[in-house]
């Protein structure tokens, strides 16, 4: 056999080698809805291009016992959305403790205009038994807010009522 050929052998036989080993490349064609038992990518809700026209912060350090349930901890705030709509969020901070009941679950929510924002009411802590305070936080938004005159406000959520001490809520308006 002579040189070039035996360089050709060598040639197509790394070729075919390469090909066995190479990962498998995805079919375009298929999605995610065909292929069983993949895990589809959870959906997201990105909302881009928008101006941060303002933000207001309520917070206390006040020491107050509140009752069960779902209680405010500030003031409504009343905001104008512009023509063509806003995005707004609220960044729930807030101090829970003085509690006499084992398993006292602490929550968090915002309302905006008297309904409670996405996800809902989380419990984010249980507020301890041994005259301890427990900090805990939630972030909201709400998109595709019409516009007009709105307000926000913000909650605890406990099982059992305890003290409620500093709080810190950060609300922002996004505008398009």
């Amino acid at each position: 056999m002579k040189m070039g050929a035996k360089l050709g052998v060598i040639l197509v036989t790394l070729t075919v080698c390469a090909g066995a080993f190479a990962a498998p490349q995805p079919d375009p064609v298929r999605s995610a809805d065909a292929i069983p038992n993949k895990a589809k990518p959870p959906s997201t809700d990105l909302i881009f291009n928008r101006k941060l026209a303002s933000t207001s912060i309520s917070l206390s350090s006040d020491v107050l016992p509140i009752s069960s349930g779902l209680v405010a901890i500030d003031s409504p705030l009343t905001f104008n959305c512009p023509k063509g709509g806003c995005t707004l969020t609220a960044d729930v901070h807030v101090q829970m403790g003085e509690n006499t009941k084992a398993g006292n679950l602490l929550g968090v929510c915002a309302e905006l205009d008297g309904s409670i924002m996405p996800p809902g009411c989380p419990n984010i802590a249980t507020i301890p038994t041994d005259e301890t305070f427990v900090g805990g936080s939630f972030a909201f938004a709400q998109s595709g807010v019409t516009a007009g005159t709105h307000t926000i406000q913000g909650f605890v959520d406990t099982t059992d009522g305890a003290t409620r001490a500093y709080y810190n809520i950060t609300y922002r308006l996004y505008t398009p």
